[in-house]
């Protein structure tokens, strides 16, 4: 039984809890367990001390006991991407298998220099969102990919680009791949609508509608795909199983080590957020992604 060891700045939040339960009820429950856990500071719920009785974990004093002790660790702190390189540098030397949560840096400098000390240290490294394991996206890349070049892709979602921008980029990423040249920031008001060039015949389009549950009105996932220039698809994204699936491949990335995203794409969501951040500060102007 492999032992994954948990660093967060508070335990008790969304996230680990969805991992922890993930774990514990996929297929791979009798091979792989939460054993360890440190929290830097407590949040909302739980201390770390409840939270290890409560879930039968061991609290740890540092970030370095966890990974001394653990087969594995995951570095969450999802709203705090910016300590993520200092909770995560440990771990980063260890050669063990390290997840670190979305969104994976701060800045494009920053995501190059995670990656880089993992790869000296032949560690192990892996961050997504959930909404890269949706359904209709693996099906897609199974059904329809093949020698189909995907020239296209848009998708839509809800909520302020800051905090959400991250699912949309994971959605769209492993349909139309990396290399995005440069962005332009198209919407007004509350919307941001961000026109993607790749130099080539790519284009993409990401829409960021926040909404006002006042009025009951609730903005969902949507991709459209086309791929070359005959065939296109559109698809509403079930929400429901993507948490599930992303606990799925943490368990087979904590045992195997084998990296389910390559590290090119998870520097490359870094580059069009940061791009974003710029473009929405001067619209209608073509802002370079940084190499």
């Amino acid at each position: 039984m492999k032992k994954v060891g948990f660093i967060d700045i508070s335990i008790d939040s969304y996230h680990p809890n969805k991992c922890i339960a993930g774990l514990r009820a996929g297929k791979y429950k009798d091979k792989i367990d939460v054993g360890f856990a440190y929290e830097e500071k407590k949040g909302g719920g739980r201390d770390v001390a409840k939270w290890c009785e409560d879930n039968k974990v061991k609290k740890m004093a540092s970030p370095q006991e966890v990974v001394d002790a653990a087969d594995a660790i995951a570095v969450f702190a999802p709203e705090n991407p910016e300590r993520h390189w200092e909770l995560a540098e440990y771990a980063l030397k260890s050669g063990k298998p390290t997840f670190i949560d979305k969104t994976f840096a701060p800045d494009v400098k920053t995501a190059k220099k995670i990656v880089e000390l993992a790869e000296q240290h032949k560690t192990p490294i892996f961050s997504a969102s959930a909404f890269r394991f949706a359904d209709e996206i693996w099906n897609w890349n199974v059904n329809y990919r093949g020698t189909n070049r995907v020239t296209f892709v848009s998708t839509r979602g809800a909520e302020e680009w800051p905090r959400y921008s991250i699912h949309q980029i994971e959605m769209l990423i492993p349909m139309i791949g990396v290399g995005v040249k440069r962005v332009m920031q198209v919407g007004k008001n509350n919307v941001v609508a961000l026109a993607l060039d790749y130099g080539d015949d790519r284009s993409g389009v990401i829409n960021c509608i926040k909404t006002n549950s006042q009025y009951g009105l609730n903005q969902g996932f949507e991709i459209n795909v086309v791929f070359g220039t005959e065939m296109a698809l559109s698809k509403q994204l079930t929400s429901g199983t993507v948490f599930n699936r992303l606990a799925e491949a943490q368990a087979e990335f904590f045992i195997t080590g084998k990296e389910p995203v390559p590290h090119a794409e998870i520097i490359e969501a870094i580059r069009i957020i940061d791009a974003g951040n710029k473009a929405i500060q001067q619209p209608y102007t073509w802002i370079q992604a940084e190499q």
